[in-house]
């Protein structure tokens, strides 16, 4: 068991370890993809408008026009083959309208849209990400798209041209909507201004030509806190791997217990030899081990204990036939008197012997399982009546009664009809062989049953004598086999007194758990002893 405890401990390791690895790649990579999605789409629009002056020019003339546009970015733009670009951005750029992020260099981004089959417009390196950096990285497409509403006609209608290229707003701003941190910066010579208005929310804006107004593009993408995405994905990916490590750690611990499973279904199904192969159960080896002694224990005690019932059925046996034969020597008698006195008397030995030899076989039987209740709804009633009709003529000298709460002549029980009389007769017969004057059968329908789980009551029978009772210390120990208590009633005058072997509760012991019921004794209400049995009520 330490080794699999090992290799489960080492197995949390590894998946802990697991999940710190996955966390911190998911959190680089969420952040690369946050940063690509923010800086596409904020030159998405410039980009747009790039491309748009470049085919306002000949192919030709295209070149010129590439190094005029130039003199208006703080940064390289120019027109590059698609070839140079991996597959994957290539197919990206198929369409026109479409922006992507481009990693130049160690430390260096840009922005590539597509131009035409061939070629693509790039802009950047940008050399870092500081305000700055962002001012004269958009500042060239705002001076695009400034002049173009500088030389239009109707400046309205060019700002809503210009604002579907973009993913955010355009619009025109009076000089104090805008913050003094934007003024101030305009003042110091900005051409192009990047600052807040609200937390997280960025805007760009340019004085218009001829105007106290200003261009103003915003708000900006901002960037997301990547924290409760990063975990949820992480969980989502951290799951699935651990599942699998947990399944790969269980499965052969999960082989190991089902040989034990099987063994222990062979035990039960009646083959007392079936063991778990010790060598070939790994890391469980110990609790195979366990298992294996507790089998070889318990068929050890079933076969100790099935060897002296039946040595003692022989021992039984023998004396009776012995008796049998020795009844052909009464002829010898002196007289006839005599002779069947002593025929008599040999003949209700034989009798009693019979009925032991009848207890250990029955008893054997039941434990071990050869009787399968048969059940089926008996009359309760008709069966006791029965059994303590067989009782009188045991004890002739004893009353016996029944009691019952209810009146109804339709009181059943779900039960074994040999099963629950032979119980209900050892029953009588030992409260017959103990009791001096009385024996009261009680009957009583919707009886709670301890320990019972199912919530369904019982119909309880309960067979109480006047006799001396059974000290509360061995009340456990009656429903034993071969169990005989000695009271101050095992007179040796009396035959009936202490009769038996010790087997009479341990066989209604057995045949009430057989039929799920319960077998307890209490005191008597005249200070004798009451046991009470509880059955399944009839269908």
């Amino acid at each position: 068991m330490t080794q699999l405890f090992i290799r489960f401990y080492l197995g949390v390791l590894a998946v802990l370890f697991l999940a710190w690895f996955i966390y911190g790649y998911v959190i680089d990579a969420r952040a690369r993809a946050d940063r690509a999605r923010v800086v596409t789409q904020a030159h998405h629009g410039g980009m747009r408008l790039m491309v748009d002056r470049l085919q306002e020019s000949s192919p030709e003339d295209r070149l010129e026009a590439t190094r005029i546009l130039q003199k208006s970015f703080r940064c390289p733009v120019e027109l590059r083959p698609k070839s140079e670009l991996s597959p994957s951005e290539r197919r990206a750029l198929s369409d026109l309208r479409t922006s992507i992020y481009l990693k130049l260099g160690d430390s260096g981004e840009g922005v590539g849209i597509g131009f035409d089959e061939a070629t693509y417009v790039r802009m950047g390196p940008f050399n870092d990400y500081g305000l700055n950096a962002v001012e004269d990285s958009v500042q060239g497409w705002v001076r695009l798209a400034s002049q173009r509403v500088n030389t239009a006609t109707d400046p309205a209608q060019a700002i809503s041209l210009i604002a579907k290229e973009f993913p955010y707003a355009v619009a025109r701003q009076e000089a104090a909507m805008l913050p003094k941190f934007a003024m101030d910066r305009f003042r110091a010579g900005r051409d192009v201004v990047f600052y807040p208005l609200e937390e997280n929310r960025w805007y760009a804006s340019t004085q218009l030509a001829n105007s106290e107004d200003y261009l103003q593009f915003g708000p900006f993408p901002a960037f997301v806190k990547l924290e409760q995405p990063a975990a949820t994905t992480t969980l989502a990916l951290v799951l699935l791997p651990a599942a699998l490590a947990i399944a790969m750690l269980l499965r052969p611990v999960a082989k190991q217990l089902r040989q034990l499973e099987t063994a222990a279904q062979s035990i039960a199904g009646g083959d007392l030899g079936a063991r778990v192969d010790e060598k070939h159960i790994g890391s469980a080896q110990p609790l195979a081990a366990a298992f294996n002694h507790m089998a070889t224990r318990t068929e050890t005690m079933l076969r100790t204990q099935r060897e002296l019932l039946q040595a003692v059925s022989h021992e039984l046996k023998t004396p009776l036939a012995r008796l049998r034969f020795a009844m052909g020597l009464v002829e010898s008698a002196g007289t006839a008197s005599q002779r069947e006195e002593r025929l008599q008397s040999m003949d209700d030995a034989v009798e009693d012997l019979n009925k032991l030899v009848e207890e250990l076989v029955g008893y054997v039987r039941t434990e071990s399982l050869e009787l399968t209740p048969n059940k089926e709804s008996i009359d309760a009633i008709e069966a006791i009546q029965s059994a303590i009709g067989r009782a009188k003529e045991i004890s002739p000298g004893i009353e016996f009664c029944i009691e019952r709460a209810m009146r109804e002549d339709d009181l059943t029980i779900n039960a074994d009809r040999n099963a629950f009389q032979r119980a209900i007769g050892n029953l009588l017969s030992n409260a017959g062989r103990y009791a001096r004057n009385r024996v009261v059968v009680r009957v009583s329908p919707n009886a709670d049953q301890r320990g019972k789980k199912d919530g369904r009551q019982s119909v309880l029978v309960e067979v109480e004598d006047d006799g001396p009772g059974i000290p509360v210390e061995d009340r456990k120990r009656v429903f034993e086999p071969f169990v005989r208590l000695k009271t101050d009633s095992n007179e040796e005058n009396d035959p009936l007194r202490g009769a038996g072997v010790g087997l009479g509760l341990a066989l209604v012991h057995r045949i009430l758990e057989q039929h799920g019921g319960m077998v307890e004794v209490r005191d008597g209400s005249d200070g004798g002893c009451a046991v009470r049995t509880y059955w399944e009520p009839g269908l």
